[in-house]
């Protein structure tokens, strides 16, 4: 039932596409994951420090932000915090790509609070149609958990970030959006 709801899909919705979309061909099997792509969601990831982490779409499968405030209080808390948790796919190079910045990320959870550079500004930007949903900002984020899992059966593996921005530096986080 499926395969041929899909190939009526494709028989139908590709021609369709590849007239707005001069590289697509509607003889390949390539149409459906290209428009499935524009309009699904995205995300990418920019952390500037000693060096630029850059994570894109095909790296990030969920970003989730959080407001963190005291559960116990009877009113609104002055001890307010901001969280991101970020989840993704790990990479590997071929025909010459560049490696993704995944390793870079490990390498900055190791760094110790007693250096600047373990606070780093952090970007994570929400796509949807090619469109800014919400662009967050963490300017003194830093790492509070990275974890990385590997498998025989998954690829490569995936990956876990969870920051936080700098409890009191709070004010300076950004949340942007509707352009």
């Amino acid at each position: 039932m499926i395969s041929k709801w899909l190939r009526m899909l494709k028989a139908r919705l590709l021609p369709k596409l590849a007239s707005k979309h001069k590289s697509l061909e509607p003889s390949s099997g390539k149409g459906i994951k290209l428009y499935w792509e524009e309009m699904n969601m995205g995300f990418t990831l920019k952390v500037e420090g000693s060096e630029t982490i850059e994570l894109g779409l095909d790296n990030i499968q969920t970003v989730t932000y959080d407001t963190d405030t005291p559960n116990d209080s009877n009113a609104r808390s002055t001890d307010v915090g901001a969280t991101l948790r970020i989840t993704g796919k790990i990479l590997t190079a071929t025909d010459g790509d560049k490696s993704d910045d995944t390793m870079k990320l490990a390498l900055w959870s190791l760094v110790p609070a007693e250096k600047a550079d373990c606070y780093r500004k952090l970007t994570v930007e929400v796509i949807s149609a090619d469109q800014v949903v919400r662009q967050i900002c963490f300017p003194n984020a830093f790492v509070v958990d990275y974890t990385e899992t590997y498998g025989d059966t998954e690829g490569v593996g995936s990956f876990s970030l969870y920051v936080k921005q700098k409890k009191d530096k709070t004010e300076l986080a950004q949340i942007l959006g509707g352009y």
